[in-house]
């Protein structure tokens, strides 16, 4: 999945047009960061950028920082498919260069799964290869 720039509507980048969003401006910013310290995709992807955000707000969660982003509050980042079915009160920029998370499922033996485990993996590669 594509982690993608979450910035408000009013955003300057927004306002030019720009279509890419650079990963060296996340210093540049007051970032809201979701999570702090847990080893979520935000802080592996942060520890291997050459800069540091200018943390100004932490959140539990990302619906919060989706919320605070869309008021204005700053920008942050996350999977662009977190937000899939939210009412796009922001605007989603992917980063150049682009950055993407791996998403998996792992079973010990998908032919030992339950049909419940076999139908749940089946919905999901569906949904994810329709896409």
């Amino acid at each position: 999945d594509e982690i993608v720039a979450w910035l408000p509507k009013s955003h300057s980048m927004v306002l030019s047009g720009a279509s890419e969003y650079p990963v060296e401006r996340i210093s540049e910013e007051s970032f809201i960061h979701t999570q702090p310290d847990e080893d979520t995709e935000i802080d592996r992807m942060l520890s291997k950028l050459p800069v540091k955000p200018e943390v100004r707000f932490t959140t539990r969660d990302a619906f919060t920082t989706y919320n605070m982003v869309a008021a204005g509050l700053g920008m942050s980042f996350n999977q662009r498919l977190i937000t899939e079915k939210w009412d796009k009160s922001i605007v989603e920029m992917p980063f150049s260069p682009p950055q993407y998370v791996s998403l998996g499922i792992a079973v010990p033996s998908k032919s030992e799964s339950s049909p419940a485990a076999r139908k749940f993996i089946e919905c999901a590669l569906e949904m994810m290869l329709n896409k």
